[in-house]
């Protein structure tokens, strides 16, 4: 007789049988994992050489930025920041208004956290080379005001996590307290 005949083994090969059906078919629909926000296009461009003066860096990602970690650098002559104003997160776009940039080169930087919670950064350079007589009438102060623009939760992580500590340390102090024993008297035999 075989292993699994009978009424038990009509249900074992039913259920292998189905089993194998589900498998199949979540091989075939899983999609792929979602991939980090990936910077798919700025302006200016990486590398550009511009003929006249910037007054906003975007950025468009290939994902949802969060707009509560965001932070933008973009340095010019000097090293003297160009930031002008919050930076305006619109879901796949970021826009940094910045002071018109006069001749010169420029750095921007840049760090986002993706709709995926993974943070993802990067940098590059752009070139302006005005004519004669072009040049901004305005320049950015020599110290910057308020340094790179950040929407950074830093404070309520350290909150977060500084709570997590102590919860930690009050579970553990009351898992070595000890609690009295009962008594327990032994009956003669």
């Amino acid at each position: 007789m075989p292993r699994w005949s009978g009424p038990a083994g009509l249900v074992i090969r039913q259920v292998g049988a189905a089993a194998a059906a589900m498998a199949v078919v979540l091989a075939v629909s899983a999609t792929p994992a979602s991939a980090h926000a990936r910077l798919v296009d700025t302006s200016p461009a990486k590398d550009a050489t511009l003929s006249s003066p910037v007054e906003t860096v975007e950025f468009t990602f290939d994902d949802r930025v969060r707009d509560e970690f965001v932070t933008i650098v973009v340095a010019g002559p000097q090293g003297r920041s160009y930031l002008r104003g919050e930076v305006e997160v619109d879901q796949f776009r970021l826009r940094q208004p910045v002071y018109p940039t006069g001749s010169g080169s420029y750095r921007v930087a840049w760090r986002v956290v993706g709709s995926d919670g993974h943070p993802v950064q990067g940098e590059f350079r752009f070139q302006v080379t005005l004519p004669a007589g072009q040049e901004p009438a305005v320049l950015p102060p020599a110290e910057a005001e308020d340094g790179p623009t950040s929407r950074s939760g830093t404070p309520w992580v350290l909150l977060a996590g500084g709570g997590l500590v102590l919860l930690a340390a009050g579970v553990a102090l009351a898992s070595r307290t000890r609690m009295p024993r009962r008594l327990t008297r032994k009956l003669p035999r």
